[in-house]
C-alpha cells in the first residue's frame, strides 16, 4: 500500500527588495553551491553540516541579484523534523549528520540571477539545541507546535468518524468527509490534507479483509508524527 507523507516543513518567511542587510551569525551549517534547476523556477542548494550534533532544522537567507542591479532577498525554513518519525521513506531533502550533507530546493524569482548569496543563518540539531539568529529559531519551534496541534485536532475527528462507523471501504468516504471539515477552521491545512490522502488510498487501495489491519498501521503512524512535533516544540 502506497501511502502519502508529510516529510518536510519549508515554509517561505518572507521575500522583500534590495537594501536589507544580511545578518552575520554563527551556524554550524553551510550553504552551498547554489544554482538554478534547469527547465523551472526553482534554486537548488547543498546544506553542509560541519558541527558535532544532527541538523534537522535551519533558517536560509539568499539574496538574489539581477543584471540590472536589483536585488531580491529570500527567508526560507525547512524542518525534516517529521522525517525522525518515518525515517524509512525516501525524500531530498533530510536530516544532515555531521560531515554530511542533504540538497534542497527553494523558489525562484521568475528571472534568472547573475548571483545567489546563500546563508544559513539558524539551525536547530535532533536533541533540540540550536544555535544562530533567536528569531528565526523561536519560527521553527513554533511551527512544531502548531503541527503538533493540528495533529490533535485531526486524529480527535478521526478517532470519532471511527467510532462512529463501522470500518469498511463503503464507510471510508463518510469517515473522510467527517475529518475534511474541522469544527475549528485550520491554521494550516498540510497535515490534515495528509490525512485525508492516505485515507483516499486505504479506500482505492486496500480490501475490506486487510482494511483494519491497514487502519491501525496508519492511525500509529499518526500518532507517531503528531508525537514527534509535539517532543520536537520544546526547545532546550
Amino acid at each position: 500500500m502506497r501511502m502519502s507523507w508529510l516529510l518536510s516543513a519549508a515554509v517561505v518567511l518572507a521575500i522583500t527588495s534590495a537594501g536589507l542587510a544580511q545578518t552575520q551569525v554563527t551556524v554550524s551549517l553551510e550553504a552551498i553551491n547554489p544554482r538554478p534547476v534547469p527547465d523551472s523556477n526553482l534554486i537548488r542548494i547543498e546544506i553542509i553540516n560541519h558541527g558535532a550534533n544532527r541538523a534537522v532544522a535551519w533558517a536560509l537567507d539568499t539574496t538574489y541579484v539581477f543584471a540590472d542591479g536589483h536585488s531580491v532577498r529570500l527567508l526560507t525554513d525547512e524542518d525534516c523534523y517529521p522525517q525522525l518519525a518515518l525515517p524509512t521513506v525516501s525524500v531530498e531533502t533530510k536530516p544532515i549528520a555531521p560531515g554530511e550533507s542533504t540538497s534542497m530546493t527553494i523558489g525562484g524569482t521568475g528571472e534568472l540571477p547573475i548571483s545567489i548569496d546563500a546563508r544559513v543563518v539558524a539551525a536547530v540539531f535532533e536533541d533540540r539545541t540550536s544555535e544562530g539568529n533567536q528569531g528565526r529559531i523561536a519560527k521553527i519551534f513554533q511551527k512544531r507546535a502548531e503541527d503538533a496541534e493540528s495533529w490533535r485536532s485531526v486524529l480527535a475527528a478521526l478517532s470519532v468518524a471511527l467510532q462512529r462507523h463501522a470500518l469498511s471501504r463503503q464507510t471510508l468516504e463518510a469517515i473522510t468527509d467527517e475529518v475534511r471539515a474541522p469544527a475549528v477552521p485550520d491554521k494550516d491545512r498540510t497535515i490534515r490534507q495528509n490525512v485525508l490522502n492516505n485515507l483516499r488510498l486505504l479506500r482505492s487501495e486496500v480490501d475490506d479483509a486487510s482494511l483494519p489491519r491497514r487502519m491501525t498501521q496508519l492511525l500509529d503512524s499518526f500518532e507517531r508524527q503528531r508525537q514527534v512535533a509535539l517532543d520536537g516544540s520544546r526547545p532546550r
